[in-house]
């Protein structure tokens, strides 16, 4: 969930922009956008949570909401990545489409609210403390790999330039 609340400040970021340029959003913010959203949170963070989390879950006797809420969560991610490629086709052509961007800010402040306060908590009822601790190892070998201080301070920078104040 920390990294969640990085991805909201990206968010906001993306929100402050197509607010503000109203009509075409300057190419190189869009740019280091497409590549955070493509990057960090694919890559990285879905990455993460598709293979070490909704993986394990998806082999246990979920309830039905819960099942539910697993598959609207993997369907998002897909949705998130269409979007994402889309704005990046958009981007190629006649730059940022502002409604793809919109839908991309409402899907992902109500997938990070969902996965925040209706799944993540509950759903870790299904692993026993062994279970919980092989997946924070695996979650912290995974980041290993990854580049989380290059996004954090790319998205300082993009704050400081817009002069927002961090959200989290």
């Amino acid at each position: 969930m920390i990294e969640h609340r990085l991805i909201e400040r990206m968010v906001s970021l993306l929100e402050f922009r197509s607010a503000r340029d109203k009509s075409v959003i300057d190419e190189e913010f869009m740019l280091q956008a497409i590549d955070f959203f493509k990057f960090y949170v694919d890559l990285f963070h879905h990455g993460k949570e598709e293979e070490f989390l909704f993986s394990p879950l998806k082999q246990k006797n979920l309830s039905q909401a819960q099942r539910s809420m697993l598959e609207e969560l993997i369907e998002e991610h897909q949705s998130a990545r269409k979007l994402v490629a889309k704005m990046e086709a958009d981007l190629k052509g006649q730059g940022a489409n502002n409604g793809d961007i919109k839908k991309f800010i409402r899907l992902y402040r109500g997938h990070i609210g969902k996965e925040d306060k209706q799944f993540f908590l509950p759903v870790m009822e299904y692993f026993d403390q062994t279970q919980k601790d092989n997946m924070i190892r695996e979650f912290q070998e995974f980041d290993k790999k990854m580049f989380h201080e290059r996004y954090k301070l790319m998205i300082e920078n993009l704050e400081k330039v817009n002069n927002i104040k961090p959200s989290a």
